[in-house]
């Protein structure tokens, strides 16, 4: 619709999923190339997208819309580089992933036990978590597509994921959203949305009292300054 009535429109997407897993010098089978969260996304790919487009179009400034993980990056990246909101007209954050504490999915139940999760995961994946695979396009091209088993079972496999919410569900796109989810991240970067589940500050990533005085020169992780994120949205 944007396209239609003469807008640029541009597609974000993030590191390392189905469609960002080139790198310049690592390969997907190194563990180095999955040591991300989205504070990465935040501080490093989501300004450079921006300088990029901006360079390209010649405009000073643009139209953002981001959603869950693509809202909290923005208000990250607000926080921590705040001139950036002269680059951004509008911010339209759609439930933006900020503050983990309040959420309802099932997986708040688990949050406490990722702890575990990454030297066991990085140990049997090289960090990969949840990469999109041939058993998703089975099941949209073959399961989901059916006249009763979406609503018994790919829906609420969704529902899992993202909380019961059945009066926004659009069944009729169900096989879409199994077709292309999940579509895979670090597992660093679901430690990270683990630990705002069970912190209720909008913070970097914890990486343990020593690896923080290393990293970020403090025993615990910096916070993200709201106040700062003065753009308009």
């Amino acid at each position: 619709m944007l396209a239609d009535a003469g807008f640029d429109v541009w597609l974000g997407n993030s590191r390392e999923n189905t469609y960002g897993r080139r790198h310049m010098t690592l390969n997907t089978t190194d563990k180095e190339f999955w040591q991300f969260s989205w504070d990465q996304m935040a501080q490093q790919d989501l300004p450079a997208a921006i300088d990029r487009i901006l360079a390209i179009t010649g405009v000073s400034s643009l139209f953002y819309g981001g959603h869950s993980q693509g809202g909290a990056i923005m208000y990250a990246l607000m926080s921590h580089d705040p001139s950036y909101a002269t680059k951004v007209k509008l911010f339209v954050a759609h439930a933006p992933a900020v503050y983990g504490n309040t959420m309802t999915s099932p997986i708040k139940y688990i949050a406490p036990f990722s702890k575990g999760l990454g030297p066991i995961g990085e140990l049997l994946t090289h960090g990969e978590l949840l990469p999109h695979s041939e058993v998703y396009d089975f099941l949209a091209k073959y399961v989901c597509n059916q006249a009763i088993i979406p609503e018994l079972f790919c829906e609420n496999l969704l529902f899992v994921i993202s909380g019961f919410d059945v009066e926004q569900m659009n069944i009729s796109r169900v096989p879409v959203y199994m077709g292309t989810h999940p579509a895979g991240t670090s597992i660093q970067n679901l430690l990270h949305f683990a630990q705002m589940v069970e912190n209720p500050n909008f913070q970097m990533y914890d990486y343990g009292p020593a690896e923080n005085m290393k990293i970020y020169h403090q025993k615990t992780p910096p916070v993200y300054d709201m106040s700062n994120a003065t753009m308009t949205s």
